[in-house]
């Protein structure tokens, strides 16, 4: 994550908006909550929405997980990539249809997911997805190291950063969140 530039450091702005799974996509957790609430202005809202993590996890909701990402270890993750890349290849997962799209030439790809690697202790989830049109022939895979919180561990750290939970939903059509059902976890907080 880069630093905001000055202009929006000043808490300009009244809502931020973290959606499809961005907290997902950085190891950097308390630095993207960080910028939100430098960005945002006193009462400003934020809505973000992430996978409910406890799927993936076996401990306890309750417990606090301490989060332990060097800066260093984490400020690339290129070689997580790769290492990742290569278990993935060298062990046998089923696969599972995800989605079937048409991309800006009117090719038609089918996207496998394969069974991803949860790891604990690492907090993160490593997916290779499987690209292939078949009415041409192609095919390629790209895997994706996804790096995840558990709802206690985002509350607290949204918290940490000056931020009151409003609202808590488990779902996209305001459904309440489920700790042991909900795929989803979406949060509405407003900056102190």
């Amino acid at each position: 994550l880069k630093p905001l530039p000055a202009r929006t450091r000043i808490h300009s702005f009244d809502a931020a908006l973290v959606s499809a799974n961005t907290l997902f996509a950085t190891p950097h957790h308390a630095k993207l909550i960080e910028q939100c609430a430098s960005a945002l202005a006193p009462g400003g809202k934020l809505l973000l929405d992430v996978y409910n993590a406890l799927q993936y996890h076996e401990e306890d909701e309750g417990e606090w997980v301490p989060l332990h990402v060097e800066e260093d270890e984490a400020s690339s993750g290129r070689d997580e990539v790769e290492s990742a890349a290569a278990t993935l290849a060298a062990e046998e997962h089923s696969t599972m249809l995800l989605v079937r799209v048409t991309d800006e030439d009117g090719r038609e790809w089918e996207v496998y997911e394969i069974d991803p690697i949860v790891d604990e202790e690492k907090q993160c989830i490593t997916c290779r997805y499987d690209f292939t049109s078949p009415a041409d022939g192609l095919s390629f895979s790209e895997t994706l190291v996804h790096h995840y919180l558990l709802p206690e561990q985002l509350v607290r750290l949204l918290d940490a950063h000056g931020f009151d939970i409003e609202d808590i939903f488990g779902d996209f059509c305001d459904g309440t969140f489920d700790p042991e059902e909900s795929e989803h976890f979406i949060v509405v907080a407003k900056r102190r």
